[in-house]
């Protein structure tokens, strides 16, 4: 059952590449600058962005799907635009 789930798992994840899809950004990621949010699917999802963007959701180009996370491109016209 667990072989199936992380294959259905893998096989959502894989679809979700190239979507932009809204992302809750709540904490700083394992490298500098890196933050890591959730989809409404509850995937995880990490991506650069400065940490007064945490808290906020985004739309997030997803460009890669990893064994346990997302990563992910904020798409904003400007960086500017993040609240402080």
């Amino acid at each position: 059952l667990q072989a199936l789930l992380k294959t259905q798992q893998d096989e959502f994840n894989a679809r979700t590449v190239g979507a932009l899809v809204p992302v809750l950004y709540e904490r700083a990621g394992r490298n500098p600058g890196q933050l890591i949010g959730k989809t409404p699917w509850l995937q995880a999802v990490h991506a650069t962005l400065p940490a007064r963007a945490a808290g906020q959701g985004l739309p997030t180009h997803i460009a890669a799907a990893g064994a346990n996370s997302l990563a992910g491109a904020v798409s904003l016209p400007s960086q500017e635009r993040l609240s402080a």
